[in-house]
């Protein structure tokens, strides 16, 4: 019996000396494993990658407020990076704006990407013209540019533009002729972009034809039925009427009668202009007839 539990004894050793080894080389193992594992994941000099939202370099209009696309940023280790920016864009004056977007890992590599922001102007001016007008030339032919009406017409077109340096002009003539007259304004800014808009000048002839009268007449009848116009002194009366007026298309007439009573009539000589402006001038023919002999009362001779 004794032999017996000496030899298991024995066997037990030996299957315990196994399994011991086994642990020793599971450990030592575990041990160099981890110690390779340490040198992967703790050596970190790859630095994260910038990428600008909307590319390297952006135009902007000028005077527009401005607002930063942003930026995207990716690492081989680390997430949720965000890159700060630095630098300004100044939306009131054009030219190029440098911003400079940087970041860093959690191992202290570091990446940084700029961006050229170029304001530009590129917007023309909005004009507005002044309401159409209408003046009336006094000389009946034309209005001068210094005309108080045409100044104020002048004054009347503005424009709106951000550049400050924006000027407006017109091609208004040195004179405006009778008829319309379109007037164009324009503002132009420093950066070469200009608007435009139109109005008109209406010229009128406002002159009222200068008529004068012949002086007035006193005819003797030959007859009791009295003068007829065409008779010489009358005819001759007539005609020296005359007026004065810029429009060549005036009409001017006379509201004789065919025959002239005996007393007094009243002519009236109207000149009237294309414009619809009237003038006028009167004289008196006197009608009466000769005194007949021994008689001291005058009439006409039909009665002698």
């Amino acid at each position: 019996m004794l032999k017996i539990q000496s030899l298991n004894v024995l066997r037990g050793f030996a299957v315990n000396k196994r399994f011991l080894l086994l642990g020793m080389v599971l450990i030592l193992a575990g041990c160099g494993s981890s110690q390779k594992s340490g040198d992967v994941n703790y050596t970190d000099s790859t630095a994260p990658i910038v990428t600008l939202v909307g590319g390297s370099a952006i135009t902007h209009e000028l005077g527009n407020a401005f607002v930063d696309p942003g930026s995207s940023v990716s690492d081989d280790r680390d997430a949720s990076l965000v890159a700060s920016v630095s630098g300004t864009v100044d939306t009131t004056t054009p030219g190029d704006y440098v911003l400079t977007y940087s970041v860093a890992d959690y191992s202290g590599n570091v990446a940084t990407a700029t961006r050229v922001v170029t304001v530009v102007d590129t917007t023309n001016p909005v004009v507005t013209a002044p309401e159409d007008i209408s003046v009336g030339a006094i000389n009946g032919l034309s209005i001068a540019l210094a005309d108080p009406q045409i100044q104020a017409f002048l004054a009347g077109a503005t424009f709106t533009d951000y550049d400050t340096q924006s000027a407006i002009a017109s091609d208004a003539p040195a004179i405006f002729a009778l008829g319309v007259t379109t007037v164009t304004f324009t503002a132009s800014d420093s950066a070469g972009n200009s608007g435009t808009a139109s109005a008109t000048v209406t010229v009128l002839d406002a002159e009222t034809p200068l008529v004068m009268a012949p002086d007035s007449l006193s005819v003797i009848a030959s007859s009791g039925l009295g003068v007829l116009a065409t008779e010489t002194k009358i005819a001759g009366f007539l005609a020296g009427a005359s007026f004065v007026d810029a429009d060549d298309s005036t009409a001017f007439i006379n509201d004789a009668p065919e025959t002239f009573p005996f007393g007094d009539t009243t002519i009236t000589f109207t000149a009237t202009d294309t414009a619809g402006n009237i003038g006028t001038a009167s004289a008196v023919i006197s009608v009466s007839g000769e005194t007949q002999a021994g008689n001291l009362v005058k009439g006409p001779l039909y009665n002698a």
